[in-house]
């Protein structure tokens, strides 16, 4: 019985440990990694988030850009951080077109991540030649989804209590008036979700876009 209580108490802390680290997140800075330049619509959404995550959470957080060809440095990154929740990567739909293009990623954009929240969606603009209506220029393309968004993940053994605190402060985030208006400001619209639906909307993106580079037979990189 004796020799059996150092095995015992092992495997209560290892049990215990992801409930610990939940307990105290967070403890030090956060970062939100952004395959974005400074200025554009990606930074400017994960700064006016994160300045409200930093008063709801009690801790600084900071926006770092990590600009690259398709996410890929920001992405591995963050896949081969800590997964305790304090280094988090803006996601986006070019995460699924990058994840349908390239043949071989540092990470798996799926399975290397786990969804918070959608932070925004907005609109793309697609134009002919004679105006704005794609159908009279000849191309039929009516259910033709021109719509993107973005979103925040986190490495995916990230324990699944901090991954909710997370999507509560975010979402509360997204709801503050002032936050509403700067992304209105860039024709973006505010829109949290839960994990699973974050999730859900990034793999059928990923399969969307997979389809369409088959179409088009665009070589894979």
């Amino acid at each position: 019985m004796l020799r059996r209580r150092p095995f015992l108490t092992l495997a209560a802390g290892a049990t215990l440990g992801p409930l610990a680290r939940a307990a105290q997140f967070p403890s030090r800075t956060l970062k939100i990694v952004v395959p974005n330049a400074a200025g554009g619509a990606a930074d400017i959404t994960a700064r006016a988030v994160a300045q409200k995550l930093a008063l709801s959470l009690g801790q600084a957080v900071i926006v770092e850009n990590k600009p690259s060809a398709g996410g890929i440095v920001a992405g591995e990154a963050v896949a081969r951080s800590e997964p305790d929740g304090h280094t988090l990567l803006l996601v986006s739909s070019g995460t699924a077109v990058s994840a349908a293009l390239f043949k071989s990623l540092p990470f798996d954009a799926v399975r290397d991540f786990a969804p918070v929240s959608l932070l925004a969606t907005f609109d793309l603009v697609i134009a002919a030649r004679e105006g704005p209506l794609v159908r009279e220029s000849g191309g039929d393309l009516a259910g033709f989804n021109v719509s993107s968004w973005n979103g925040l993940a986190v490495p995916a053994k990230t324990p699944r209590e901090v991954v909710q605190r997370l999507n509560t402060e975010v979402q509360a985030a997204l709801l503050l008036p002032d936050v509403k208006q700067r992304l209105l400001e860039l024709n973006l619209v505010a829109h949290g979700s839960t994990p699973v639906q974050l999730g859900e909307h990034l793999a059928a993106d990923i399969r969307r876009w997979g389809d369409v580079i088959a179409r088009a037979r665009i070589p894979r990189q």
